[in-house]
């Protein structure tokens, strides 16, 4: 038994042995749910054998099969038969390209794909996009991302969140929200985590990515739960290869010791299936003490195209997750206030363990010839299990100096089942087109006991378990692609507390390209953030009022976009440091503690900003091309006095040099970026909350990098020297950025 199971699931044996068992129970139970999952697909492909097919496009002579022989080739009118094409006596067979045997018949297998695929198959709207901003795997191959979190960070007008490591709970503050006010979904479903209703951006493969929708505003708003920041779609990779595909990635830093892989196989098994497996690894020592990482992510994925109209999939993500958590470093203040960074550690053995599994069935089908109506959803069920340790360590950051932490264990698990539904269409009347949506989750969350649950509570060291019911229509009045006005409701049961967020949009379209080009955007949303077990759940949610304005210009050569918002969160959830006191094994444990702001007198949190990038490209310089681009971030955040929470000022440019030999090209410049003074907020890693923070950091910048790149073929390069005048800065207070260090990527194809 135990070889049997290790050969089904080889990556039991990266587990600790005293996991395995409990982890191959686990699994097997998984794989059972995997085959009722699987049982609504005789359903579908009924449905989509009966709708229309596209017909295939006329199979080219070069792909036809050819048999003849000699005496028939001696004659005039000799008709030669194959799949579908005609050979004339006169025509010449080097022209076809066809393979003439007079000994035996030679197939040669067409080169293209058998059946069109339905490209939008694990997008959130199938027949149109409504994203604020689409990011394409295409988009980021010459980018020298390390995660998911350096994806979006390039792209998203947010302030990023760093800890000063990859694979930490790095994140982002898009337009003044909070990590647990962004919705990350696969294929629509809920990925963002049970307990601490937050997602690790950098658990998830970018590989495994075929592009990230982000929605903002009332689109977030209406779409999913406790997006008052974004809501994030991740379509899974898509490949329809008939030779095998394989892409390599590779990364390495000497900024920690950082190292990172990841591998992918894809190959259409039979006639519309394709299979697809992967795996990512990466490691790091940590620049400080106790602030390693070690993660591995195992991906599969097994696709159908029942035809051009329809697709369905079945995907499994298996995730293994250690993180050295040390709470930030220690600081010394000097008197003239400018930070001085020390090495010590809040603390210095704090660790997590996860290990968490996801499988989803997702199906796409058009419900129609033409396109105008689709229907899409996924069922879906999450596993993870946590286990955390501490060691001695000591504080002047909390309410208690040299406070000793000595927690050995504490191990927990949690259960997300599910699924998620929409069905679209489109009515168009003369100039006008209407395109109404309409969909609904419902779901199961279960949380295990644990000292950090609830702090500060009735609920303290509880789990939990919660149904989670959700409705929402949508309606989009589209004029001759010149203006639409969008809007919609959400209604929400978590446990047993109803929300009703609304929202609406205009959008004014300067040409054609709706979700790519130029274009003007009002914005108003009211949505609801609802506690995370790990917070408590008899908090109250807390409300948003965001609105939002926003320019876009898309040109050939040059493209700019200016944004503004206006943030006011009502009765909102804070967190402070607190001490959890167990007088019966003697252990002081260091977490926080949750309460709404209108228990202390905050009723409400006002943040005001905006943004303005730019990017143009200047022809005929040296004999290449001139690549420039730059930003400018600005935000005013309040409660009862202004917070200091963001940099008055954040911005950045970047110059870079490119050189094109045939389908080469070379790449080389310098990228930096500064903030003004700021406060910021310190990030307690026991319960994934922010806290204020008692430490200035003065004006200070990123230190200038230099970056280079190369296309050759199929493979990019990547390399980047780090912060050359070795700045010592943060954006998350006390967690400093990396050094000065050389990072290299990688990235080919294989038998493409």
């Amino acid at each position: 038994m135990k070889t049997t199971t290790t050969l089904i699931f080889p990556h039991l044996s990266l587990l600790p042995p005293r996991l395995r068992g409990g982890e191959r129970a686990r699994i097997l139970l998984l794989s059972i749910v995997v085959i009722m999952l699987c049982l609504p697909a005789t359903v579908f492909s009924q449905k989509a054998k009966q709708l229309p097919v596209r017909p295939l496009k006329p199979v080219p002579a070069t792909s036809a099969t050819v048999t003849a022989t000699a005496a028939t080739l001696r004659s005039t009118n000799a008709t030669l038969r194959s799949t579908n094409a005609n050979v004339s006596t006169n025509a010449s067979l080097r022209s076809t390209g066809a393979t003439v045997t007079t000994t035996a018949t030679k197939v040669v297998k067409p080169a293209l794909p058998p059946v069109a695929q339905l490209v939008a198959h694990g997008r959130f709207f199938i027949t149109a996009t409504h994203a604020y901003l689409t990011i394409a795997k295409q988009d980021f191959q010459t980018q020298d991302y390390s995660g998911l979190t350096d994806i979006l960070a390039a792209r998203l007008s947010a302030f990023p969140l760093f800890l000063g490591g990859q694979g930490l709970f790095n994140h982002l503050s898009v337009l003044g929200a909070s990590p647990r006010d962004v919705a990350v979904m696969l294929n629509g479903r809920n990925m963002n985590d049970a307990a601490f209703g937050a997602f690790l951006l950098d658990q998830f493969p970018q590989e495994m990515m075929d592009c990230a929708e982000i929605f903002i505003g009332s689109d977030a708003a209406i779409i999913a739960d406790n997006a008052a920041g974004a809501a994030i779609n991740l379509q899974e990779i898509r490949h329809n290869t008939r030779r095998p595909f394989t892409r390599i990635w590779f990364q390495q830093s000497g900024a920690g010791t950082f190292g990172s892989s990841d591998g992918t196989l894809s190959y259409n098994v039979a006639n519309d299936w394709n299979l697809t497996l992967g795996y990512r690894r990466q490691s790091t020592d940590g620049q400080y003490a106790n602030s390693g990482v070690d993660g591995w992510n195992i991906r599969a994925m097994l696709r159908w195209s029942a035809s051009s109209n329809a697709t369905l999939s079945l995907s499994y993500l298996y995730t293994q997750h250690r993180m050295n958590l040390n709470g930030g470093l220690e600081s010394i203040r000097s008197t003239d206030a400018v930070l001085q960074i020390a090495n010590s550690t809040l603390f210095s053995q704090l660790r997590d363990n996860q290990n968490r599994h996801d499988i989803t069935l997702t199906g796409s089908l058009f419900l129609d010839e033409k396109h105008r109506s689709a229907a899409s959803g996924s069922v879906f069920v999450g596993t993870m299990l946590w286990e955390r340790g501490t060691g001695s360590g000591s504080s002047s950051i909390f309410s208690a100096p040299a406070l000793q932490d000595s927690v050995i264990s504490s191990t927990f698990s949690t259960l997300s089942i599910g699924a998620a539904g929409r069905i679209e269409t489109q009515v168009r009347l003369s100039a006008l087109t209407l395109a109404l949506t309409a969909g609904g989750n419902i779901g199961f969350e279960r949380v295990g006991d644990n000292a950090y649950l609830g702090f500060g509570t009735t609920t303290v060291g509880k789990g939990a378990a919660r149904a989670l019911l959700g409705g929402f229509a949508r309606g989009e009045l589209d004029v001759s692609g010149t203006a639409a006005l969008s809007g919609g409701v959400r209604l929400s049961l978590v446990g047993s507390q109803p929300q009703l967020s609304i929202g609406a949009k205009l959008s004014i379209f300067f040409d054609e390209r709706k979700e790519r080009g130029s274009l003007f955007f009002a914005d108003l949303s009211r949505s609801f953030r609802n506690p995370s077990v790990m917070e408590g759940l008899d908090l109250s949610p807390e409300g948003h009022l965001l609105a939002v304005a926003g320019v876009r210009i898309q040109g050939k050569t040059f493209s700019a976009e200016a944004l503004g918002y206006y943030r006011v969160i009502t009765n909102p959830i804070l967190a402070t440091s607190e001490t959890i006191s167990r007088t019966t094994d003697v252990v002081q444990l260091l977490t926080t503690r949750s309460f709404n702001g209108e228990t202390v007198g905050i009723s409400s949190r006002t943040v005001l900003g905006a943004s303005v990038s730019a990017q143009t490209r200047l022809s005929g310089v040296l004999g290449g091309n001139l690549l420039l681009s730059g930003f400018v971030q600005g935000a005013y955040s309040s409660d009862t006095a202004a917070d200091k929470r963001f940099p008055l000022l954040f911005a950045g440019v970047s110059a870079q040099y490119e050189y094109i030999v045939g389908r080469s090209i070379l790449r080389i410049g310098v990228r930096a970026n500064g903030m003004t003074a700021f406060r910021g907020e310190r990030f307690v890693p026991t319960s994934w909350s922010y806290i204020p923070s008692n430490y200035d950091q003065s004006t200070t910048s990123n230190g200038i990098d230099i970056i280079a790149g190369a296309e050759v073929g199929n493979a990019y390069i990547r390399v980047t020297y780090q912060n050359l005048l070795d700045q010592k800065t943060f954006t998350v207070p006390l967690y400093p950025i990396y050094g000065r260090s050389l990072k290299l990527g990688l990235s080919f194809t294989i038998l493409d």
